[in-house]
């Protein structure tokens, strides 16, 4: 399962926790504004208990050369963000501290969700795909090296330093049953 709400918070300055973004100014991307990946942000934030003003930016990258105090870019804006600012690094991911803070896997972004007697009706071709399905998240998880040539052969990442910058930050992960059921519950509830 890959969680495609997460932003991840980059700064100038190190920042380890959520708790660190109080009373600070955060710039998303126009783009972010009343997207899933926002709601999941103002959701930690009130369950932290930090207050933050947010702002906009057309250009996340061009933000980066300015005054900007944290930002908080998605994977596909976080390379430009980086390589727009040598001195900006970044921080922590908002999948990691919904788990730190609120001990669940965080709201998720793409599911395959398979009725429980479809398994009766394939002849067990069901158990092979999902056991294929559940190898390759392991693999990607895993073989993280390996998963950045692939992102890089199929596309998704326009260079090897692009999705090497970026591999940490991605979630990989085979939710079932009440795993699964928490992080689509709280998907829906953002």
């Amino acid at each position: 399962m890959l969680s495609y709400t997460t932003l991840i918070a980059v700064s100038r300055k190190p920042l380890a926790r959520l708790d660190e973004l109080n009373g600070r100014t955060l710039t998303l991307s126009r783009a972010q504004q009343g997207s899933k990946a926002e709601s999941m942000l103002k959701y930690l934030l009130s369950q932290a208990d930090v207050s933050a003003e947010i702002v906009y930016s057309d250009d996340l990258a061009a933000a980066a050369q300015g005054e900007c105090d944290v930002m908080l870019a998605s994977l596909d804006e976080l390379y430009p963000v980086l390589t727009a600012d040598a001195s900006a690094s970044a921080c922590f991911s908002l999948c990691a501290q919904w788990r730190a803070l609120l001990g669940s896997e965080p709201p998720a972004g793409l599911c395959l969700v398979v009725r429980a007697d479809y398994d009766l009706v394939s002849g067990g071709a069901y158990r092979a795909f999902e056991k294929g399905l559940k190898d390759s998240v392991a693999y990607a998880d895993e073989k993280r090296k390996k998963t950045v040539a692939m992102a890089v052969a199929g596309g998704i990442a326009h260079s090897e330093a692009e999705a090497d910058a970026l591999i940490d930050y991605c979630t990989f992960r085979f939710l079932q049953d009440s795993d699964m059921d928490s992080a689509i519950a709280a998907f829906r509830a953002l």
